[in-house]
């Protein structure tokens, strides 16, 4: 009994990723933001259990061309000027943007990490080439590098496409990193790992990066969202995804002719952009909030 007293007299420690969760499932956005997300994710990942018809199908049947939204049970979302249902080419591009803007800011994340990591841990002459290689990168608007990336080539790929959003996503993320970093390699533990004749390699691999997470994962998920909306923007210049992609950002070029007779086919993968990007970004601001150390318990 005794014990048992002392047990729960005795305060329950808690770690910063503890701590971080407790505050994130009390941001009420932030859950808004996560099942968006989740909702966008299962689509992506499963697209053939929800949707009913193949993305590139033409139906030109008199019942199931040209359909508008909500008059045939077949075709919920209605049908586009080809014939193809809407709803299903509306699920199978929240694939492709889950993947241009998960693989795109794994590039940038890779590339930024590692740049940022080695700049801030070993400073002097490296430090100097990287930073001044992040000035140069940072000189050119992002969207218009990814345009001359893209422009290469006469029909990108999803892995081109990923390879550009990469490329100009990296130097900003390098920036955190390479901030997080001089922050902790003067920390105590880094000392007592010198001291004990590890290398600086295997220092800041196990050591100093596992702290620098946080930031690493908010800004991640702040760059899905734009690494979306930048794929969008490249599709609707006519230098993304090729047809018959069922990409969203290609869904809006094919309805730039039809606003006034079809206007379901710009306004549902509008939508569809609008409410991912936004969903992404309360989620992001919401893990920001949640990994402040300055945030109360």
């Amino acid at each position: 009994m005794a014990a048992d007293e002392v047990k729960k007299r005795k305060p329950a420690g808690r770690s910063p990723t503890q701590l971080a969760i407790r505050r994130l499932k009390k941001n009420r956005l932030a859950l808004v933001g996560l099942a968006v997300v989740m909702v966008v994710v299962v689509l992506g990942v499963l697209p053939g259990v929800f949707a009913q018809h193949e993305p590139a199908m033409q139906y030109q049947t008199e019942d199931a061309w040209q359909v508008a939204p909500f008059q045939n049970s077949s075709h919920p979302l209605g049908t586009d000027e080809l014939g193809r249902d809407v709803l299903s080419r509306l699920i199978y591009g929240a694939g492709i943007s889950l993947r241009v803007g998960v693989i795109g800011t794994g590039v940038a994340v890779f590339i930024g990490v590692f740049l940022g990591a080695i700049a801030g841990y070993f400073a002097g002459v490296t430090d100097w080439v990287v930073s001044r290689l992040t000035d140069t990168f940072f000189a050119f608007p992002s969207l218009l590098l990814a345009i001359g990336i893209l422009a290469v080539f006469e029909k990108p790929t999803e892995t081109i496409i990923f390879a550009a959003l990469g490329l100009v996503g990296w130097p900003g993320v390098a920036r955190i990193v390479r901030g997080q970093v001089i922050s902790l390699r003067g920390s105590e533990y880094v000392l007592a790992a010198k001291a004990l004749g590890q290398s600086s390699q295997w220092i800041l691999i196990r050591h100093v990066l596992p702290n620098c997470m946080g930031p690493i994962v908010v800004v991640s998920t702040l760059m899905i969202a734009g690494n979306i909306l930048a794929e969008a923007g490249l599709s609707f210049l006519g230098i993304g995804l090729p047809p018959p992609s069922p990409s969203w950002g290609r869904m809006l070029v094919d309805s730039k002719d039809q606003w006034t007779t079809m206007p379901w086919m710009g306004v549902l993968p509008g939508l569809a952009i609008s409410f991912t990007v936004l969903g992404f970004n309360l989620f992001g601001d919401g893990l920001r909030d949640a990994f402040d150390p300055k945030m109360q318990a």
